[in-house]
């Protein structure tokens, strides 16, 4: 039986810290005076621009194995059509609530632009952002200021895309067309099963192999800076086959690898004639010859981030209960399609608006909270499916979920109730809670099961799971001073329950 306690995750302290640090590095001035700066530095600063626009986010994968470091591109999409990489730091991120969260949002910036980068044709180099801030009223597309619910029907098209130099065909189209199949493991039926049925890719087709203008030298890249080429090229190729704006999303798929990445999430594209937002995912082979390499870009399109572990290192891909973080383990394979998605993590399905405020409990408020909660793969239930559990006098919470070894989720590490923390304001927003060992994230600390209680003393939160039913688990929450919790077991003489501390 495990029974810890928790440190909070000190975000807010490094940040402070951050600021501090770049304070006594710029130096103090008295009260009420002005920094004098000598005429040959003001010649030398940069010239700074204040641009409005909307933002994009794309995400680059590594297949497992690969030493290149995940990547997160954020475009800037103005009035004009013209689009700018833009580079943030991280507090800059955190203060603006995390790079996914600001995915289809308004802003203004003020960058040191590079060449070109406000030019009349898009930037090849990225612009440095000093200050930036969310605009609540967008002339540019107010439509892309709403909430992340993805319901109904969300049709894609697969264009199939073969580089000039290259002339195999590593799949038929009929193996693309089966992709979006309504019967396992196709994807509309996996995005049915994780949404309840709310959403779905009804009307998905895929269209046969074009070529590209120029060889695959011309595209490969590390980084994100030829995507737009080949998004342009790649529907201009298909175009006659495809009528694109009746499709939300636009899966390409390539016939050789053009760097270490499969990429997904939204551009703005001019197509048809019909300038709008796309949900985007760029395939390499080793992508779409793994549909849950594709299940993990369309999360990207959906606008979903990666999750984590608590290990505190550079890698998203360690947290097992998720297909937008360990994709390819615990999971199922498929005799044509591969390794298959497992499910998405309790946050995601809630901030898709998958998860009706019916079954699931907000705890914010000092008191003692009782509920039966359901695995998440369960089709339909009368009880709850997440808990969400307020970290008081901060953006952060807890998401308390069950998971089962069902459906998509068969090949998960157990039957249990999982933990996450949740800040929106970094570059993962929920890590999973591990209390053995972060790294690991598939052991019994992360696994929650009858008679074990998770605490975060210092904000006066316990999680207890009380015990097992028939599709899921009795969860207890106490909040804030009830006068019950916390007990570490002296009380008695027993040393079983003494509390341990999360790292």
């Amino acid at each position: 039986m495990k029974r810890s306690k928790a440190r909070t995750v000190l975000v807010f302290a490094l940040v402070a810290g951050l600021l501090s640090s770049a304070s006594a590095v710029s130096g103090a001035r008295p009260e009420g005076s002005h920094p004098v700066v000598p005429r040959q530095d003001r010649e030398r600063r940069p010239a700074l621009a204040r641009i409005q626009g909307v933002l994009t986010v794309v995400s680059g994968d590594p297949r497992p194995g690969n030493p290149f470091p995940p990547v997160e591109t954020i475009f800037l999409r103005r009035a004009s059509g013209v689009e700018i990489e833009l580079i943030f730091e991280p507090e800059q991120l955190a203060a603006l609530g995390g790079t996914w969260q600001l995915d289809g949002r308004a802003v203004e910036v003020v960058i040191e632009p590079t060449e070109g980068a406000i030019a009349k044709s898009a930037a090849r180099m990225p612009a440095q952002v000093r200050s930036a801030r969310l605009l609540r009223d967008s002339t540019f597309d107010k439509a892309a200021v709403t909430a992340k619910a993805v319901t109904g029907a969300q049709p894609w098209v697969s264009i199939l895309c073969k580089f000039s130099d290259v002339s195999g065909e590593p799949k038929p189209l009929s193996f693309f067309q089966g992709m979006y199949a309504s019967t396992y493991p196709g994807l509309d039926h996996y995005w049915r099963q994780l949404s309840y049925d709310t959403a779905n890719v009804s009307g998905s087709m895929a269209v046969a192999w074009v070529t590209l203008p120029y060889p695959v030298s011309h595209y490969e890249s590390t980084s994100s800076d030829r995507l737009s080429d080949m998004a342009i090229d790649c529907t201009a190729a298909a175009d006659h086959l495809v009528y694109f704006p009746d499709f939300v999303g636009i899966n390409m798929m390539f016939n050789d690898t053009f760097g270490p990445y499969a990429w997904g999430g939204s551009r703005y594209m001019t197509l048809d004639g019909q300038t709008k937002r796309y949900r985007v995912t760029w395939e390499p082979p080793w992508g779409y010859q793994n549909i849950g390499v594709i299940a993990h870009e369309m999360g990207h399109g959906f606008g979903l981030p990666h999750s984590n572990n608590a290990d505190g290192d550079a890698d998203p891909y360690d947290n097992p209960w998720d297909v937008m973080s360990n994709s390819w383990g615990y999971a199922l394979s498929h005799s044509t399609y591969g390794t298959v998605g497992k499910g998405t993590i309790g946050y995601h399905a809630d901030i898709l608006g998958w998860i009706p405020p019916s079954q699931k409990l907000d705890v914010n408020s000092a008191g003692i909270y009782t509920a039966t909660v359901d695995n998440l793969e369960l089709p339909s239930t009368a009880n709850l499916r997440l808990i969400n559990v307020q970290i008081p006098d901060s953006s952060m919470h807890y998401t308390v979920e069950v998971r089962d070894l069902v459906s998509y989720d068969a090949k998960l590490p157990g039957f249990a109730v999982v933990i996450h923390e949740v800040y929106p304001g970094r570059k993962e927003d929920a890590w999973l809670v591990d209390v053995e060992n972060p790294a690991n994230g598939a052991d019994a600390g992360a696994m929650w099961l009858p008679g074990e209680c998770f605490e975060d003393e210092p904000n006066e939160i316990e999680i207890c799971v009380q015990s097992l039913t028939t599709e899921g688990y009795v969860v207890r929450v106490s909040y804030g001073d009830t006068g019950v919790i916390f007990l570490d077991g002296l009380e008695e003489g027993s040393t079983a329950s003494w509390s341990s501390t999360v790292p």
